[in-house]
């Protein structure tokens, strides 16, 4: 896909919007507005979009 996202970036993943949370080896966890979490395999991945880029994480990027 050729997007890179971090922790704490607000974006949306196949049409869930929130902050990432977690960045681990398989999965990604999203936050929405209403603080629910949304565990999403990174393999299942079919749409990434960037709303708001956190650059204080740098360190912490992933790409997909």
């Amino acid at each position: 896909m050729g997007t890179t996202i971090g922790l704490d970036d607000v974006v949306k993943i196949d049409g869930i919007v929130g902050y990432v949370d977690f960045i681990g080896a398989d999965i990604l966890i999203l936050v929405d507005e209403d603080d629910r979490e949304h565990r999403i395999e990174q393999g299942r991945i079919q749409t990434v979009e960037i709303l708001q880029r956190n650059n204080t994480n740098e360190l912490a990027r992933i790409e997909l």
